[in-house]
């Protein structure tokens, strides 16, 4: 899942975290669960195993990072919007699926997407052109899916924009 492309990103260093890690997450450790089990089990009941704390992306980032002293790398989103036109965009080239999310799930009627804006920090392939292969895919720095989890932002920026 998420959480496990999280960890190979940071621990292989090729993580990028997005939007300044803001988003929250619930996490359930499996090792956590498997600890805790041999302790409650001989007293047996019902069990809350979540607390109310929900780490943001930015704390699971810090604490993996720290764990597996792998680097992230920070990219900030950019995005204006000029009544009903928005132009969104950053330093990385993206394919054009995660492009096409961005200007489907727009709130604004036209959305353009700039690329290498500001720099150029690589590729970010769609999902599906993984299993292709290719220059893109081969030179990539970051881990399959971080295309779509781009797209996904830039959409969340715009609806906050809107």
């Amino acid at each position: 899942g998420n959480l496990g492309a999280m960890i190979n990103g940071i621990s292989t260093g090729a993580y990028l975290s997005i939007a300044g890690g803001k988003a929250k997450k619930s996490v359930l450790i499996v090792d956590d669960i498997a600890h805790l089990v041999p302790l409650v089990a001989e007293k047996g009941g019902v069990y809350n195993v979540c607390d109310d704390h929900n780490p943001s992306f930015g704390e699971l980032e810090a604490i993996i990072a720290k764990q597996a002293q792998g680097p992230t790398r920070q990219l900030d989103l950019m995005a204006v919007s000029f009544g009903d036109i928005a132009i969104c965009g950053g330093p990385y080239e993206m394919f054009d699926t995660n492009g096409k999310q961005i200007k489907e799930n727009s709130p604004f009627p036209v959305t353009f997407v700039a690329e290498c804006a500001n720099g150029a920090n690589g590729y970010f392939p769609s999902e599906n052109s993984w299993d292709n292969g290719g220059y893109e895919v081969d030179t990539c720095k970051y881990v399959k899916g971080t295309g779509e989890m781009l797209a996904n932002e830039f959409v969340g920026l715009l609806n906050e924009m809107k």
